[in-house]
């Protein structure tokens, strides 16, 4: 891996990704029809992303950064089938496939290397 990841750059895309997911969420917490949506899975997804910006900044390989990806992928995974598959759907995918694959390429990871330039492809179920 060359250069040194952009730890500023990690965070902030972070921090932004969270920030417009709570936006996005916001009026979900009093639809009845959307019971996947609480305080507590909120939380989780903003906790699965910023440990994932923490351990990509720290990441000395390639490798290293897409493990910490797939980890956090599969995370993602988990907490959608654990609240029914309705936590994470088209608009929130919108919102954190790039802020990950941005973290990812910011840590180091070249996305051109994945097929359509998202290495969360393979993984993702969301």
């Amino acid at each position: 891996m060359t250069g040194t990841p952009d730890t500023g750059l990690i965070a902030a895309r972070a921090a932004a990704c969270i920030a417009e997911l709570e936006e996005a969420w916001e009026p979900l917490f009093d639809d009845e029809d959307m019971p996947a949506h609480d305080a507590e899975a909120h939380a989780e997804v903003a906790a699965i992303i910023r440990r994932f910006a923490a351990k990509a900044g720290a990441a000395d390989t390639r490798r290293a950064v897409k493990a910490e990806l797939d980890e956090a992928v599969r995370a993602l995974n988990d907490l959608d089938e654990a609240r029914g598959g309705g936590l994470l759907e088209t608009d929130e995918r919108e919102i954190i496939v790039p802020a990950l694959n941005a973290i990812a390429a910011a840590a180091g990871l070249e996305l051109s290397d994945y097929d359509d330039g998202d290495p969360t492809l393979d993984l993702r179920m969301f």
